[in-house]
C-alpha cells in the first residue's frame, strides 16, 4: 500500500489513500494529530513522510474502470495535514505514455459518520510540506479532485539538474475513461499506517532527489465553502487571513516521479461568492489579511477595524502562486471593494475573472 496521491494541499494530505495494486501492509494504528514528516541531520537526507488512513469500511477495486472506496467515517493524516469525512470514492488510471497509475478522479463526501457530519474537515494548519503556499482549516459541504492533464518533461541526463517546476513546452496527455458504478463496502474497519518514498525519494540512500519525469495538474472543487481561515505566504513570511467564499477552486500541480506523485503546490485558488438564490442574497467572496500579532478570532464578522490590513470583496478573486509556493499577486473583478491598504509583498490588481464550471458527471 501506498498513498494514491499527494494531490492536494488542504487536500494534498488528505486525499492519499491506499493503492490497491500495491502489496498490502500490516494494520497499524497512529493517531492523525502525530503525523509528521521528519528530516534527519546534517547531510539533509529526508525521511519518508508517514501517511495514516482509519475508516470504518471500503472497498478496493484492482480494475480502472471501477472506483475504490473508504467508508463510514474516514481519518487520514499525511505530513502534519488532516482529513476527516463520510467517505472518500476515487478512481486511478494508467495514461497513455506512463506504467503505473495516478489518480484520476476523487469525491471527499460528509456524512453522519464523519467527524463533522455536515461537512468535510480539511486542516493543514500543521502540514509540513514545504512548497504548499495556504495552510489553514477548510470545512466545505464537499470536495471533488480532477486530474486536468500529464505533461511530460524532457528527459535529464543522470547528474543534470532536475527541470524547474511549471516549465515545459511538451504536449499535454490525457486518458479519460468511462466509470461505471462502484461495488459495494466491505464489511469491517479498515486501519493502515504507511510510510511512503513517493515524497523523498532520497530515502533509498540516493544523494539527491529524482528530476521529475512528468507534472501532473490536478482541479479541486470546494462545494459551499463559506467561512475559512490560515496563512498564505508571501515574500516577507506567513501572513494570517481569514475569508468567506461560496465555491472555491484550487489549482494545483505534482511532480510525477518514477515512484509516484511529489512536491505539490498551488497555482492558483479562486473564490467565488454567492448570487442570490431562494432566500439567501447575493454575498461577494471577501479575503481579510490580519495585522501582525492578532490572533484570528472566531468568526469573520468579530473582526475588529483596527485589527485588518486588508479587506478585499468582490464576486470573483483570484491568487496566484509562483513555482516557490509564495503568492504571486491577487486580482479581482471591477466590483472589487478595498478597505486598508494593500501590501507590497501581495500585489492586488483587478482583471477579468474566470467563470466557475461545473465538474464533469460521474456515474
Amino acid at each position: 500500500m501506498r498513498a494514491l496521491a499527494v494531490v492536494l494541499p488542504f487536500l494534498v494530505a488528505a486525499l492519499a489513500a491506499v493503492e490497491p495494486n500495491d502489496p498490502p501492509v500490516p494494520a497499524g494504528t497512529v493517531p492523525p494529530a502525530n503525523v509528521a514528516a521528519a528530516t534527519e541531520p546534517a547531510h539533509g537526507a529526508p525521511k519518508p513522510a508517514l501517511l495514516t488512513v482509519e475508516s470504518g469500511g471500503g472497498v478496493f477495486s484492482l480494475r480502472e474502470s471501477e472506483s475504490s472506496e473508504l467508508s463510514d467515517g474516514v481519518d487520514i493524516g499525511y505530513a502534519g495535514a488532516l482529513l476527516r469525512n463520510d467517505r472518500i470514492r476515487h478512481w486511478q488510471s494508467t495514461p497513455t505514455g506512463l506504467t503505473r497509475a495516478i489518480l484520476d478522479h476523487a469525491l471527499l463526501l460528509a456524512g453522519p459518520k464523519g467527524k463533522d457530519p455536515a461537512h468535510v474537515i480539511i486542516d493543514t494548519r500543521q502540514c509540513e510540506l514545504p512548497e504548499l503556499g495556504f495552510r489553514g482549516l477548510l470545512t466545505p459541504e464537499g470536495v471533488e479532485v480532477q486530474r486536468v492533464d500529464i505533461v511530460m518533461l524532457p528527459p535529464v541526463a543522470v547528474g543534470g539538474a532536475p527541470k524547474p517546476p511549471g516549465v515545459s513546452t511538451a504536449e499535454p496527455i490525457t486518458d479519460p475513461k468511462p466509470r461505471p458504478a462502484t461495488p459495494a463496502p466491505t464489511e469491517g474497519g479498515t486501519t493502515a499506517t504507511v510510510a511512503t518514498g513517493d515524497e523523498h525519494p532520497a530515502k533509498a540512500g540516493k544523494a539527491a532527489p529524482l528530476p521529475p519525469i512528468a507534472l501532473v495538474h490536478y482541479r479541486i472543487l470546494l462545494h459551499h465553502l463559506e467561512g475559512f481561515q490560515g496563512k498564505l505566504r508571501s515574500a516577507s513570511g506567513w501572513k494570517d487571513h481569514m475569508g468567506w467564499a461560496d465555491e472555491a477552486e484550487l489549482l494545483m500541480v505534482a511532480d510525477l516521479l518514477p515512484t509516484g506523485l511529489a512536491n505539490p503546490r498551488f497555482e492558483t485558488i479562486h473564490l467565488f461568492g454567492r448570487q442570490a438564490r431562494g432566500d439567501l442574497p447575493k454575498r461577494p467572496a471577501q479575503l481579510v489579511r490580519l495585522r501582525e500579532g492578532v490572533h484570528p478570532p472566531a468568526a469573520l464578522g468579530k473582526i475588529a477595524p483596527d485589527e485588518l490590513d486588508m479587506s478585499i470583496e468582490s464576486m470573483t478573486q483570484t491568487i496566484e502562486f509562483d513555482a516557490a509556493g509564495q503568492v504571486k499577486r491577487m486580482l479581482q473583478g471591477q466590483d472589487v471593494v478595498i478597505k486598508g491598504t494593500p501590501s507590497l509583498d501581495m500585489p492586488v490588481g483587478r482583471s477579468s475573472q474566470p467563470k466557475l464550471e461545473p465538474a464533469p458527471a460521474k456515474p
